[in-house]
């Protein structure tokens, strides 16, 4: 049965582990740093992940301007310089303005654009069909479906992800889902052929590469990339399912503290042991108590 997933997902274009990109700011938290960016996504590619993501909710694409989101886009992509494959989100208030950002990110040279049907009111399913019809008409290259029901609302199911598909099977071929529904990954493939739904729960990577998933899209794999590649090269390259649980047991303290804290927090704490200075959060969002910055040290000296 496992041959038969990992077959299944050898066929998706979008498929490994995909880091997806804190966002570098200047130490006040004003303004984009582009140095400290492409320093941090070189690090990132040369650590082997298998594509990479951007201006998605990690990325905290929703405190900046379209001008700022298309600077850092246009930073990765020039920096990734088509060594991996680039996701780059471009959901804005309104439809008009994603349609706009997806324009002009597509000129960047990006691989595939990320829909998240953001509205101040809650879509229902026509208007999240119309949504993802809209931006298809508005760009030719790829696009992704992003399921954020936290950010949302809408938690797009089985069934509403095939009429979405349905649109333009060609064009519609990747996802990151945070829906952390385990049932999602089979349900999905089941119903859209060759399609690459990435995990987007670093807690679930495990169980979602089993179940077919052809690979994971999360803000961890931009800071500790190899012990994710670990874990997938065992499963999906070596088929060795008892060192991938073991690589992935590891990481049970730092995924108990996702469970308990943001995890977006979590990652711009951890960004400086790691001698990766990306700067604080632009505000209102405030760094995690000292104690907890704490508690994240010591599992990152342990992981090693």
């Amino acid at each position: 049965m496992l041959e038969c997933e990992l077959e299944r997902s050898s066929m998706a274009r979008f498929k490994g582990i995909y880091a997806n990109l804190l966002t570098a700011l200047t130490p006040d938290g004003n303004a984009f740093e582009p140095g400290a960016q492409r320093d941090y996504v070189e690090w990132v590619v040369t650590e082997g992940v298998h594509g990479v993501s951007t201006s998605l909710s990690s990325g905290e694409f929703g405190y900046h301007t379209a001008e700022e989101r298309l600077a850092i886009i246009d930073c990765v992509i020039r920096t990734v310089n088509k060594r991996v494959p680039v996701l780059a989100g471009v959901s804005e208030s309104t439809l008009r303005a994603t349609c706009d950002l997806a324009k002009r990110v597509e000129g960047c040279g990006a691989d595939a654009v990320m829909v998240m049907p953001r509205s101040y009111f809650v879509l229902n399913e026509a208007e999240v069909l119309n949504y993802f019809e809209t931006v298809l008409n508005s760009v030719n290259i790829a696009i992704g479906i992003y399921n954020n029901p936290s950010a949302t609302g809408i938690d797009i199911d089985a069934d509403l992800y095939e009429k979405i598909v349905r649109l333009d099977p060609k064009r519609i071929i990747v996802s990151k889902d945070g829906s952390g529904k385990l049932f999602r990954t089979p349900d999905v493939l089941s119903r859209c052929e060759n399609f690459s739904l990435l995990q987007g729960f670093a807690q679930l990577m495990y169980g979602a590469l089993l179940h077919g998933a052809p690979g994971t899209d999360f803000v961890m794999s931009s800071l500790l990339p190899r012990h994710f590649v670990r874990i997938y090269d065992n499963i999906a390259v070596h088929r060795d399912l008892d060192e991938a649980k073991r690589s992935y047991e590891r990481l049970l303290p730092l995924f108990r503290l996702m469970e308990r804290y943001d995890v977006t927090r979590l990652a711009k704490a951890l960004a400086p042991m790691l001698n990766l200075k990306l700067g604080p959060h632009r505000k209102p969002v405030l760094p995690l108590a000292q104690e907890v910055t704490s508690e994240v040290q010591r599992i990152v000296r342990d992981l090693g």
